[in-house]
Formats: C-alpha cells, sequence, structure tokens
C-alpha cells in the first residue's frame, strides 16, 4: 500500500440516531430531580442542554405556555453568554403534557 492508495472521508453517512418517545418517557421516569425535569424540558422542547440550563423563571410564560430561549450556559465555564446568531433566540411553545 502507497500513500496514493488511502482514502480520506466516506461517502456512507451515519445514520443519526434519537431516542423514541417510549426510550425517552422511561429515561425521564427514571431520572431523579432536578434531572427528571431538564430530561422533560428537553424532551418536550427540543432545547439544548446549555439552552435549558441558562433558562429563569422570568423566560417561562405560564398563561402562554411558553419557554423563551434567549441565552446560554457556555459549555466549559458554564457561564451565561448571549446567543451567538440571532436565530438562536426563539419563543417555545409548551406542550400539554410538559406543562
Amino acid at each position: 500500500m502507497s500513500f496514493g492508495d488511502l482514502r480520506l472521508g466516506s461517502s456512507i453517512k451515519p445514520k443519526p440516531e434519537f431516542f423514541t418517545s417510549a426510550q425517552a418517557q422511561a429515561i425521564i421516569q427514571a431520572a431523579p430531580e432536578p434531572y427528571k425535569t431538564l430530561f422533560a424540558v428537553a424532551s418536550g422542547t427540543g432545547a439544548r442542554a446549555g439552552e435549558i440550563l441558562a433558562l429563569t423563571v422570568s423566560d417561562l410564560n405560564f398563561e402562554k405556555r411558553t419557554i423563551s430561549i434567549s441565552k446560554s450556559a457556555d459549555d466549559n465555564t458554564r457561564e451565561i453568554r448571549q446567543p451567538k446568531t440571532d436565530n438562536s433566540e426563539a419563543t417555545l411553545p409548551v406542550p400539554s403534557a410538559l406543562a
């Protein structure tokens, strides 16, 4: 084998894996607090971990049943920071099961 025989990358793309609804519910039910709530919010809204960790009470609107995502916790330092882009901000509906 020579250097010219090497091939980088692959045309085969791995299929993304997701938890089924039943698996997500089993994880949520088995988790102790505060993880139970964190996992339920993630499952119900699709919000990222850093976005969930940065939530405050003022981000929750119980009357309109929404969660405002406007900041994120840094992965390494856990410092709360503003989103990198305007597209990172969102108002998410709260599903009935999560409410």
